[in-house]
């Protein structure tokens, strides 16, 4: 009971709040402490930091001031050192102070201090010399690796209001190298020293910046063989113009097109008294096969060579090919390809051809013998044709209008009504002569003993008639056409004509059906 009156709640509760009081007081003064220990720590990073920025920027300082130093010996070098001396002072710049050099753009001072000197070394470089091609070419390749590509800082743009545009390099070239060029430029003339010219193009062309190439070209050059093309004439000139030109082209490209067209130009005046036969329209036009593209190619030949072409074969010697061959119109195959020449001969060829042809067997005098010689003239026409002549649709249109014509006379020379020779005929102009008709008395073929439905059946019945085999040959084609055993001539039929392999001369010639039976037997 005693200890009941010293039971005083206020005192557990008094006691308990000086104890948080002082817990808190604890880790109060423990963060403190933790914190001051961190910022003394952050305090003596900084130090350290600040330390070595003051060493770093010391070695900075002392590096800017050897910079300063090596700089400073420029100035000596402005009149009396050599190119050498200056190079062996901007590559120990380079190479012992790189970062200095590209940070400041120490190639700038190649403007004033070095610039003046490459402008002297070259007042002795004749570039037409064919002997001083190569004069300073080794020297600027030094000087491209020393000064490279890099622009010059705008601190050293007081040496001239253009340095801060370009680097080093490239104004050293404009300023030092190319003067020389412009001077060379306007005595040079591409017609008699262009390979001078070349050389020392694709020679420098491996060091001098591409926009000072392209002015060198655009501007220098193309100007002066603008000129050159100008007075040339083809008509009296003695030197090729392609013998001096076409030399530019690689290097060129397309910026010659425009000359091209002045080339063209003079071309066509050339070809205005030409006339086929004469070469010299190939062989003036084949160096530039090439060089113009197709399209323009072809173009121009169907406007200043094509209709010549048309105008002679409407005077040619229709009774012989003797003579066909010196218009050299399969000549032009290589520079137009076959459908325009086909188209010229399908225009003037073969209407001639044609009407000649109806005339010849048309006569009422026409014996088996003159068809025999018309059979011949016709493949030798046709064999003066290249394959790639052939081909072409129209050619084979034309041919078979006329061996339609040619059977039609063997018709009615042997009185063999063969069936398909009234097929329509392929659609041509109407030519100006009419089509000759003559009554032949039919002559009845002694070996025909059925009558025939068509040609072939006609030469198979004829063949069973006279003991001989007649099959053909397996997978053996002539002109898209079967070829057949007739005894032991191969032959193929082309409409109403016959056709048998002559092997000594290697060649399939023309025969007519009492021939084939005759060789068989034979």
């Amino acid at each position: 009971m005693e200890r009941l009156k010293f039971n005083i709640p206020e005192l557990p509760h008094n006691l308990n709040t000086l104890l948080d009081l002082t817990e808190e007081e604890i880790f109060k003064t423990d963060r403190e402490v933790r914190h001051l220990k961190d910022q003394n720590e952050a305090l003596k990073n900084e130090e350290q930091r600040i330390s070595e920025d003051i060493a770093e920027n010391r070695d900075e300082l002392l590096r800017l001031e050897e910079v300063e130093q090596l700089v400073g010996r420029f100035s000596s070098f402005a009149d009396g050192s050599s190119l050498d001396e200056c190079k062996k002072l901007f590559l120990k710049l380079l190479e012992e102070y790189e970062a200095e050099y590209k940070m400041y753009g120490l190639d700038a001072l190649a403007i004033p201090i070095v610039l003046p000197k490459i402008k002297r070394y070259f007042l002795e470089w004749d570039p037409l010399n064919p002997e001083q091609i190569f004069y300073g070419y080794s020297m600027m390749s030094g000087w491209k690796e020393l000064l490279g590509d890099a622009k010059g800082a705008a601190l050293f743009k007081h040496f001239d209001n253009n340095s801060s545009t370009l680097p080093a390099f490239d104004y050293c070239i404009w300023h030092g190298w190319m003067p020389n060029i412009r001077k060379a430029a306007l005595e040079w003339s591409p017609r008699s020293n262009g390979p001078v010219m070349i050389s020392l193009v694709q020679k420098w062309t491996q060091i001098i910046p591409g926009w000072i190439l392209e002015n060198l070209l655009e501007q220098v050059l193309i100007p002066r063989i603008r000129e050159q093309i100008d007075l040339w004439d083809p008509t009296t000139d003695t030197v090729p113009i392609e013998s001096w030109l076409l030399p530019w082209h690689s290097e060129m490209g397309d910026r010659l097109l425009p000359a091209y067209a002045s080339v063209r130009q003079k071309l066509a005046k050339g070809l205005r008294n030409w006339y086929p036969g004469d070469r010299s329209a190939i062989e003036c036009i084949r160096p530039w096969k090439d060089v113009f593209s197709a399209g323009i190619l072809q173009a121009f030949i169907g406007m200043h060579i094509l209709p010549k072409l048309e105008k002679a074969l409407q005077s040619v010697d229709l009774s012989s090919t003797d003579h066909f061959d010196r218009f050299e119109i399969f000549d032009w195959l290589d520079f137009i390809g076959g459908e325009p020449i086909g188209k010229v001969l399908a225009n003037s060829f073969f209407p001639r051809y044609y009407d000649y042809l109806r005339v010849q067997l048309g006569s009422p005098m026409l014996l088996m013998q003159e068809l025999e010689r018309i059979k011949k003239d016709y493949m030798n026409w046709k064999n003066i044709f290249p394959q790639e002549i052939l081909s072409q649709q129209v050619i084979m249109a034309e041919l078979k209008r006329a061996l339609v014509l040619i059977g039609q006379a063997q018709a009615r020379l042997t009185g063999a009504s063969i069936p398909g020779m009234h097929l329509r005929q392929p659609v041509h102009p109407p030519s100006r002569l009419p089509p000759p008709h003559f009554s032949v008395p039919p002559i009845n073929a002694p070996f025909v003993q059925l009558p025939p439905t068509n040609f072939k059946q006609l030469v198979e019945s004829t063949a069973v008639t006279n003991g001989i085999q007649f099959f053909p040959q397996r997978s053996k084609f002539q002109d898209g056409k079967q070829v057949y055993m007739f005894g032991i001539h191969s032959i193929y039929i082309d409409g109403t004509m016959l056709f048998q392999y002559n092997p000594p001369k290697r060649q399939w010639l023309p025969v007519s059906l009492n021939q084939l039976i005759e060789m068989s037997k034979g």
